[in-house]
């Protein structure tokens, strides 16, 4: 599937009729570009391309406009070979074709975007549309069947991918070294941060799956790769269960990749990923339900208690320098003063051993008890 898209792209982004394109791959079963390259001769490819496809397609042989067509035919050729001379390039030297994170080629890029804009009539803002490097992971797992689970930490909008960077300066003496905070793998504070940031995978999914796909759903019909609208509701789906939930970060994150790594093995069951999110999310509705598990709080260790944790009754002298101290002025019984000997005094034994021996206070008010 991903070559076959790569060469329909290919004559698709020089404006050939589908009717030819879909000639090329029936009747001359061309499935990638080395097929359509390989067909003609780099000498001769300007009238082969004429004689071995135009002339020979019922629908273009006798076209008004069979001039513009085969110099459409002939720029798309050249395309394809400087898109193989690329890679074979790239394999001399030992290096990849192509990183998975490298941003798309601006043709390709804005053949995307120009697709996506005429299909929606939208036009994404710098901080809701994607950054370069995810559209051209999204792009590439999309072509070769191998759509992964993209952590919401590594998903940033083409304003945060482009704002200026924090640097810090440390001053060595004789040197100074700069040091550029890496912002790339900042984990969402919020629930809105995490929304927004799967809003922004949505638009690259929806960017890069414009093209047609055999449905899953309903059998020989012919659907979108990633429509926009589906995609949205889960994200709404998403954030409506967070919000009802007042559930944290991390338990929208466990919840979300769990429904997305489902997304994921359908995806590489040649699900469409419209359908693939609709399914997922149906299947596992009962688990985004199911509310955050709140932690019990124990009284005696997270509150202070109001009153003291000891009931025990403190300590008392029963004298000082041979006088008695009087024992119903202490307590609450209370004491006639005039008919009474002892000491009026606070009868509460302190650490040193002595007793308070306070007229301001009583044994029941005493800040020592």
């Amino acid at each position: 599937m991903a070559q076959t898209n790569e060469f329909r792209r290919c004559l698709e982004d020089q404006k050939l009729p589908e009717p030819l394109i879909v000639w090329c791959e029936s009747t001359l079963g061309l499935e990638n570009l080395s097929d359509f390259c390989n067909l003609v001769t780099v000498s001769g490819y300007e009238s082969e391309l004429d004689t071995v496809i135009l002339s020979a397609c019922d629908d273009t042989k006798a076209a008004p406009n069979k001039a513009l067509l085969l110099a459409r035919l002939r720029a798309a050729w050249r395309a394809a070979r400087a898109s193989i001379l690329k890679i074979e390039a790239r394999q001399k030297t030992g290096q990849a074709v192509d990183d998975i994170d490298d941003p798309l080629d601006p043709a390709t890029q804005d053949s995307l975007l120009d697709a996506w804009r005429k299909r929606y009539n939208l036009e994404l803002p710098v901080h809701m549309a994607p950054s370069d490097t995810l559209l051209g992971r999204v792009w590439r797992e999309m072509q070769r069947g191998t759509v992964t689970v993209i952590g919401i930490d590594k998903v940033r909008s083409l304003f945060a991918a482009n704002r200026p960077q924090k640097d810090r300066f440390l001053d060595l003496g004789t040197a100074k070294l700069q040091l550029r905070q890496d912002e790339d793998n900042r984990a969402a504070q919020s629930v809105a941060e995490y929304y927004q940031r799967l809003r922004v995978l949505s638009n690259a999914y929806s960017i890069a799956g414009t093209f047609k796909v055999d449905s899953k759903q309903t059998p020989g019909t012919k659907v979108f790769m990633a429509p926009l609208g589906v995609l949205l509701d889960y994200c709404d789906a998403v954030l409506r269960h967070a919000t009802d939930s007042q559930a944290t970060v991390d338990w929208l994150k466990v919840r979300d990749e769990q429904c997305r790594a489902r997304v994921v093995e359908l995806a590489r069951q040649q699900w469409p990923l419209g359908e693939a999110f609709a399914k997922a999310y149906q299947e596992q509705e009962l688990m985004w339900q199911q509310p955050p598990s709140r932690k019990r709080v124990e009284p005696d260790m997270y509150a202070k208690p109001e009153s003291p944790p000891s009931h025990k009754k403190p300590k008392t002298a029963k004298e000082f320098r041979g006088s008695a101290f009087c024992k119903r002025w202490n307590d609450q019984r209370g004491c006639n003063k005039e008919d009474c000997q002892d000491i009026h005094g606070c009868d509460i034994l302190l650490a040193s051993g002595r007793p308070c021996n306070s007229t301001n206070h009583t044994r029941l008010t005493c800040p020592n008890r």
